[in-house]
């Protein structure tokens, strides 16, 4: 009886947090929808590349934060980034992509350029900063949004157990 209790007090919390179940995420007031999502997964699968849906979400918010702060600062990106990161993902780069994964290839093409140290930390430092103080709430079903890593946290699934029930 106890866990049938946590169980329907885990779906009514689910529930109560994610009033829009179309929504994947609220980033900074703005939705990145569950279509959108289908849409940039979409676009990996259609060149064999199999993608989780929480990690390519991971992503979009990163990149929902990040693109136009990069922009404001005027940081640029080379195409030869953009390229890297067609190559690394396994994507044609002269494929014809939704704007959300577009978006994702922009930001991870910043994360390149940070790796290779062509930017200064005190220029990354506006991105930085934005990323730790966005106001993101993730759809439960994906997991929480963890702000000091700037990633969704994995989900804990605590009524999930491996025990064999004594009989």
């Amino acid at each position: 009886m106890k866990k049938l209790v946590a169980l329907v007090g885990a779906g009514l919390l689910m529930a109560a947090c994610s009033a829009n179940p179309s929504s994947a995420a609220q980033v900074n007031g703005e939705t990145i929808t569950i279509a959108e999502l289908a849409q940039v997964q979409a676009d990996f699968q259609d060149n064999g590349v199999n993608s989780l849906a929480d990690g390519v979400l991971n992503m979009m918010i990163n990149a929902e934060v990040a693109n136009e702060i990069i922009a404001d600062a005027g940081l640029s990106v080379p195409e030869e980034m953009r390229q890297t990161v067609f190559s690394q993902l396994g994507l044609n780069p002269d494929g014809e992509y939704s704007a959300a994964t577009d978006e994702m290839i922009d930001f991870l093409a910043f994360t390149l350029v940070v790796q290779q140290g062509l930017y200064t930390v005190d220029e990354i430092n506006p991105v930085l900063t934005a990323l730790g103080e966005a106001d993101v709430e993730v759809n439960p079903r994906f997991g929480t949004w963890d702000s000091e890593n700037f990633a969704i946290a994995p989900l804990v699934r605590d009524y999930v157990t491996s025990e064999q029930p004594s009989i």
